[in-house]
């Protein structure tokens, strides 16, 4: 059918306020132009709309909600109302790396192997490259940029953290990865395996 935005949820969310209006908007009684409502209400609408449409909705590192966070039983109380609809014709994909208890069915993924984690690094330096995200780097730059980065972040893997799971774990992340990449402009002339060092492994 047509576009509508109701129909793509696309959203970043640093509260349980943002993250319910976005799904009530789906809700075609609810008009958040007009419609000046309570937090219960504004659940109810979006359990609503996930309950009468088909919705994928995901919800990427819900552990910045985890651990004590002021919003967490409100994603509580929204999670356990879809789980009691009956035959819910929507899903929902949760990502944390917390405890992930809200989840009815949890999957552990391992941390991406060495060769996964060059690659995306070299795939996401890439594009922003092509999306003139870097102000500094020419695109004579990449290859070896590229190139001596895979070496090291091999290296790091497989030699100095290969018996350290929580330190495996982080470099094999891709939030990790991605983060790296798009931060890497400031320190074109150090050595990156010293700046990842720095900016992912060091990180509290």
């Amino acid at each position: 059918g047509k576009f509508d935005e109701r129909n793509t949820i696309a959203k970043y969310f640093n509260s349980y306020s943002d993250f319910i209006n976005n799904i009530a908007v789906i809700n075609r009684s609810y008009d958040p132009e007009n419609d000046y409502i309570g937090t219960e209400k504004l659940t109810n609408l979006a359990i609503e709309a996930m309950e009468s449409n088909q919705v994928l909705l995901v919800v990427d590192n819900f552990e910045d909600f985890e651990d004590g966070h002021s919003d967490f039983e409100h994603f509580q109380n929204f999670f356990n109302k879809f789980n009691k609809i009956k035959e819910p014709r929507s899903r929902i994909i949760l990502t944390t790396r917390g405890d992930g208890k809200l989840a009815n069915n949890t999957v552990n993924l391992d941390p991406l192997n060495e060769s996964d984690t060059a690659d995306l690094f070299a795939a996401r330096l890439t594009w922003l490259k092509q999306k003139n995200h870097y102000k500094k780097l020419v695109t004579g730059d990449i290859p070896n940029l590229i190139s001596n980065s895979r070496s090291e972040l091999i290296a790091l893997k497989n030699e100095e953290n290969k018996d350290n799971k929580k330190v495996l774990e982080r470099i094999g992340h891709p939030a990790s990865i991605l983060l790296l990449a798009a931060s890497i402009e400031d320190e074109v002339d150090s050595n990156p395996l010293e700046y990842f060092k720095q900016e992912i492994i060091e990180m509290k």
